[in-house]
């Protein structure tokens, strides 16, 4: 474990840092970020946490960039333990739109000690109400909320009572019209911030080009703003669906007759051009390629003898790379009865475990159940849930739990909003909605 001497601790903020810093300065030492990381029982930052940390500490502004699963939340939920020796127990508020999530960060702080409250639409009877009543009685640390509760008064009229030490706004790429999912409440943060007295703001997401970092820092009134940028996982290069990619390696849609048609090895050059280009600026090791043996042709998905001999050239190709995976779609059209009718149900993981010597991710039709059999078959050494993820965001700790799996809405995963994205309910809050598992 980290340890300190008490001449390692800062013993407050610098006399220009104010009365509304997460602590106080001369009476109330502010904690070192390691000292928070160890409360939380932890041994080292990843790349990036401690700087948002101390930027928080600081009472500056930041805009935070890490890649999902590179540890965000953390950047926020460790300053909300800086304020416990502060009398005003300043309060870090959070907003996010997604319901499950922050659930689910509800549940870890609580277990890390750390009183947190959350209010959000489809809660239990009164759940909201004590949830006000946390954040006024000065027992709640940190608030989650989505953005559309800004416009409730009483929510406003009760952060009023506290003293916010930290704003922030997660899925920061929401604020800005450039941003892949744009979010109209969120353009009412701004006046919410400046109505709690301008206290230090973080804005965080997982993606933003140099322009959305703009637009964010100035849609949110960022000053002198702290920008920690951790990098991303990889890239994943789609071949599939009718994707670009896709297009070039169907004879039925690619009718060039230069280089880059006719045989099978010049309908696959595309994708091999474009994967030597992007190997010769990233690590081809955090690149993955998403692929299977169907083509998507208006609005159905086809499988012939000729989608298999594309999609065992492209595979075979691929083994000259050290890719991070590859992600293959198992049947999406009914083979029975036809020349690949081996490959329906499990076949096709069958077939192309035997070619394909790296990281195979199996996806298509995936249920608990069969995910965990086909990696114990050693068909696959990962899998992939998409349109089941959709409707459970809180995917993982459902299959902890054995709970039910909600079934999503195809009619709405692509519509603007967040319909069919973020509304679905946590399990852990007693949404027994679910029909019955659902495959995806």
């Amino acid at each position: 474990m980290l340890q300190d001497s008490p001449s390692d601790i800062d013993t407050g903020l610098s006399p220009d840092s104010g009365p509304a810093g997460l602590s106080s300065a001369g009476a109330h030492p502010r904690p070192t970020p390691e000292q928070l990381l160890e409360r939380f029982g932890l041994q080292a930052f990843r790349p990036g946490q401690r700087e948002a940390v101390q930027a928080a500490l600081e009472r500056r502004d930041s805009l935070v960039v890490m890649p999902t699963g590179g540890g965000k939340s953390l950047c926020y939920q460790l300053p909300a333990l800086a304020g416990d020796r502060d009398p005003e127990r300043p309060l870090v508020v959070v907003v996010s739109p997604l319901i499950a999530l922050m659930a689910d960060q509800r549940r870890r702080l609580e277990l890390a000690g750390v009183e947190a409250a959350m209010l959000a639409s489809g809660m239990a009877d009164g759940h909201n109400e004590q949830a006000l009543e946390a954040i006024r009685s000065g027992s709640a640390k940190l608030v989650l909320a989505a953005p559309e509760r800004f416009a409730s008064k009483a929510f406003r009229a009760t952060l009023a009572t506290r003293k916010v030490g930290l704003f922030v706004v997660d899925e920061a790429h929401c604020v800005a019209e450039w941003g892949h999912d744009f979010r109209p409440d969120y353009l009412r943060l701004h006046e919410a911030i400046e109505a709690l007295g301008r206290p230090a703001v973080m804005a965080a997401t997982a993606t933003a080009t140099p322009k959305v970092a703009e637009e964010i820092a100035e849609r949110l009134g960022l000053r002198d703003w702290v920008a920690v940028r951790s990098g991303f996982d990889g890239v994943q290069l789609q071949a599939g669906f009718n994707y670009l990619i896709s297009q070039f390696l169907n004879p039925a849609t690619n009718l060039r007759t230069d280089a880059y048609g006719g045989s099978i090895e010049n309908r696959a050059r595309l994708l091999f051009d474009v994967l030597d280009a992007v190997g010769e600026r990233i690590d081809i090791g955090r690149v993955g390629v998403k692929a299977g043996p169907a083509w998507a042709e208006r609005g159905e998905f086809i499988s012939t003898s000729d989608t298999l001999a594309t999609t065992e050239y492209v595979v075979d190709r691929l083994n000259d790379y050290p890719l991070a995976h590859w992600l293959l779609m198992g049947a999406m059209a009914d083979l029975s009865g036809g020349p690949l009718s081996g490959l329906q149900g499990d076949g096709m993981f069958s077939h192309f475990r035997a070619r394909y010597r790296g990281t195979l991710i199996a996806n298509v039709g995936m249920t608990r159940e069969r995910g965990n059999q086909l990696i114990a078959d050693e068909l696959a050494d990962l899998v992939a849930f998409g349109e089941t993820f959709i409707a459970n965001p809180d995917l993982p700790a459902r299959f902890a739990a054995l709970a039910p799996i909600q079934r999503s809405d195809r009619a709405l995963h692509y519509t603007p909003g967040p319909h069919g994205y973020t509304d679905y309910r946590p399990y852990r809050l007693g949404a027994e909605t679910a029909d019955g598992e659902h495959t995806g």
